[in-house]
């Protein structure tokens, strides 16, 4: 897959000079982005040294887009761009899916709110809208796409997700 992104980047970075950044960026969203977001819910929870190649080619698509140095730092980019950071793509897309109708029904039976959870009734968590994770006996476990959707949950408010400009919101 990388070898894929970094292709169209080549090729892209041929044509840089002869089109707007308008359309160099469109044309990177077009190839590039959805290779780096297919399937990437997957990836939750991995160690970072798997992440990083994907994050080396979302760098390398910004520094395309705004004609950046190797020394230049990209994260000023990528907040213009409204990119998030990788794992902050797996996190969002973990967040959406969770509290949209696409929630596949097999983690909705997962899947159990801080309320209702007996154990949990009377504390003041039981009125916000967070997961209650389930205690696993190993660190493998905890890669299980159930318990990583959980993890990832309980960062996210059902306020955050359901504002009217869905992807005007991110925290970088």
């Amino acid at each position: 897959m990388s070898s894929e992104c970094y292709y169209h980047l080549r090729r892209l970075r041929q044509i840089r000079h002869h089109i707007r950044a308008e359309v160099t960026t469109q044309l990177v969203l077009a190839l590039v982005m959805p290779r780096l977001d297919y399937c990437n819910a997957v990836l939750a929870s991995v160690p970072r040294s798997i992440l990083e190649p994907l994050q080396c080619i979302q760098n390398a698509a910004a520094r395309l887009v705004h004609q950046l140095d190797v020394c230049d730092h990209v994260m000023p980019s990528l907040m213009v761009l409204h990119w998030l950071p990788i794992r902050c793509r797996i996190d969002f897309k973990l967040c959406t899916i969770m509290y949209t109708d696409r929630c596949p029904a097999y983690l909705k039976d997962i899947i159990c709110t801080s309320s209702s959870t007996a154990t949990r009734t009377g504390l003041r968590s039981a009125s916000s809208s967070k997961y209650v994770m389930p205690r696993l006996q190993t660190k493998f476990g905890e890669r299980a796409f159930s318990h990583a959707d959980q993890l990832h949950g309980t960062h996210c408010h059902l306020t955050f997700v359901l504002q009217p400009p869905l992807l005007c919101s991110r925290n970088y």
